[in-house]
């Protein structure tokens, strides 16, 4: 086979030109060749020689009359003129994100035949040709700004065709909030979310949002910024975007720590309630809120009880008769804590709520049954009721006696008074009720009746004489004349010293006296007070006195007539032994 080549090396230079072209191509159609006998080189070779040597090249690679071509000459070419269609001036093909993409290469072809390839990043992605190849695609944001290349090549070519184009790639906005979701944040400190944003083209629009609902004067703001976070700053916080292609958006949360708002539902009890409750709720940042017992105080912060509460801030009220369910009323504390600290360093959180409970009006113990006045004068009772609810009546009768309601007056004011909740005796706000009769009538008992929204409730008053068994006014009066200075009175200033002509008179209404005060009196100061009769009596000074009646208008009727305003004389007084042993107690407890 060499020697058969080295002959026809040897013809090259012939008249007569023919082709013979073993291309590995044409190894498939060409009958009768052994194609494991034919080198690269006899596959790749043109080759020159005269007509008659034709049989001599045929005997030799034993090549089929068809394969020779006579009487023409054929020459080799390269392929030219690359393109790509849709191509931009600045050698950019643009897409859509999401659509199908096809990108065409064309060439002129050469011959042989040319292979044609599309490759992205130096990988091959498509092989096709000759003249044309198109690659088709779907487009998303990751091949954005990335290249492709169309490579042509035959069996001739020392340099393949090449070509390269961008890829612009338009798609909606890509936004992200910087923020580190992990960071703990508390009220007073200070943060800021900020929005990034990837989009192609740019966004025409930019805009924040907390729980849906746009915040002002944050277009195209990219940043959020807090001085001083509270609780009212948590959320959920949206940056959106937008640009020609679509819309893009993003959500963090934003969590603020904080100690729990404690509050009692404000809930007054119905007195048909079989369920009476006192919740004590919260809202903090964690929310697992731990309750602890709920104390009951009076309006003026006075300590009645204190009742357990359930995990969830419930304390039931202990079963109560209905007509006593008013102590219920008061201040209700409630404590919580969720572990995190206020601004002054407190971890427990406290909220109180002032409840009411119905009841009847309730007559305080302070009240007095007994009650004075004169057959004729006009007369105050008063009596202090303590009531959860406005007083709707208030009437006045005597008992014994067939009559309707007494004419009255009526005046109430708001005072302090004591009373008894569950045990403790504590301070409420409550009425004091004053009954102003034009005229008594009559000594005796008296039925005074007060209802309310909830009942009603009775309390008798006893009506006695003024003088008899009152208390002991710490004033000293002449019976008649005129009245000397007020002062304490000692036993040497008590009795004028009377003429012994009224002796026996005089000693025997002193028996009296003495006898009467050594047998009710307690203690008190005794004045004499100036009345239109002529006579004297003793009055004790509140309660401090177990009363006694003293008659003393023989002792009066004796007085000397004429007195010195400006005397001090001990002959100006008369003397009543049984109350020494009030000075000496009194001078004792000083």
């Amino acid at each position: 086979m060499a020697e058969n080549l080295k002959v026809l090396a040897a013809l090259e230079d012939s008249d007569e030109l023919l082709l013979l072209s073993l291309c590995k191509e044409e190894k498939g159609i060409l009958s009768g060749i052994e194609v494991k006998k034919l080198t690269n080189e006899q596959c790749q070779s043109f080759f020159r020689f005269d007509k008659d040597d034709i049989e001599i090249l045929r005997r030799a690679l034993r090549i089929p009359e068809k394969v020779v071509c006579s009487n023409r000459t054929t020459a080799r070419e390269l392929p030219t003129n690359l393109t790509i269609d849709y191509e931009t001036d600045e050698n950019t093909i643009i897409g859509t994100e999401d659509e199908l993409l096809k990108i065409a290469c064309n060439v002129e072809s050469g011959s042989p035949p040319e292979t044609i390839y599309w490759k992205q990043n130096g990988r091959i992605q498509q092989i096709g040709g000759p003249r044309r190849n198109v690659f088709q695609f779907r487009t998303n944001r990751t091949v954005h700004n990335s290249t492709l290349t169309c490579e042509v090549v035959n069996d001739i070519t020392d340099k393949p065709l090449i070509k390269t184009v961008r890829l612009d790639i338009k798609y909606k906005p890509i936004v992200l909030i910087n923020r580190e979701e992990t960071i703990p944040l508390f009220e007073g400190e200070k943060t800021s979310l900020c929005c990034e944003i990837d989009s192609n083209p740019h966004i025409s629009f930019m805009l924040w949002l907390k729980d849906s609902i746009y915040i002002t004067n944050t277009m195209n703001s990219s940043c959020l910024f807090f001085k001083h976070l509270n609780r009212q700053d948590k959320g959920n916080y949206t940056c959106l975007a937008g640009n020609e292609i679509g819309n893009g958006s993003f959500e963090t949360t934003l969590t603020v720590y904080y100690p729990p708002s404690v509050y009692l539902e404000n809930k007054n009890f119905s007195i048909n309630e079989s369920k009476r409750v006192v919740h004590c709720k919260g809202d903090g940042e964690p929310n697992n809120i731990t309750f602890f017992r709920v104390e009951h105080t009076s309006y003026f912060d006075e300590h009645i009880r204190y009742l357990a509460v359930s995990p969830d801030g419930i304390a039931k009220l202990p079963p109560m008769k209905e007509s006593k369910r008013y102590q219920d009323t008061g201040l209700y504390l409630c404590n919580a804590s969720n572990g995190i600290l206020d601004k002054k360093g407190n971890i427990f959180q406290r909220a109180k709520a002032y409840l009411v409970s119905p009841g009847p009006p309730v007559f305080v113990a302070a009240n007095k049954k007994i009650q004075y006045g004169q057959v004729g004068n006009p007369m105050d009772i008063t009596i202090k009721v303590y009531s959860t609810s406005a007083i709707k009546c208030l009437y006045l009768n005597a008992i014994g006696r067939l009559s309707s309601h007494l004419p009255i007056k009526e005046k109430t004011k708001t005072v302090p008074l004591k009373i008894d909740f569950y045990g403790v005796n504590i301070t409420a706000n409550g009425k004091e009720l004053t009954l102003s009769l034009l005229k008594l009538n009559s000594f005796g008992s008296y039925n005074v009746t007060v209802c309310n929204h909830f009942s009603v409730n009775y309390f008798i008053v006893e009506v006695r004489k003024t003088g008899i068994s009152q208390t002991i006014e710490n004033v000293l009066y002449q019976s008649q004349g005129q009245p000397i200075t007020e002062h304490p009175s000692p036993v040497s200033t008590l009795l004028p010293d009377v003429s012994s002509e009224n002796t026996d008179t005089l000693s025997h209404n002193m028996e009296e006296i003495n006898q009467s005060m050594e047998n009710r009196l307690n203690y008190a100061d005794v004045v004499f007070q100036q009345t239109s009769r002529n006579e004297l009596r003793i009055i004790g000074l509140e309660d401090r006195t177990v009363y006694a009646d003293v008659d003393t208008s023989v002792a009066a009727a004796l007085l000397p007539e004429t007195r010195c305003e400006t005397s001090s004389s001990e002959d100006d007084f008369v003397y009543v032994d049984g109350i020494e042993n009030f000075i000496e107690k009194r001078e004792t407890n000083d």
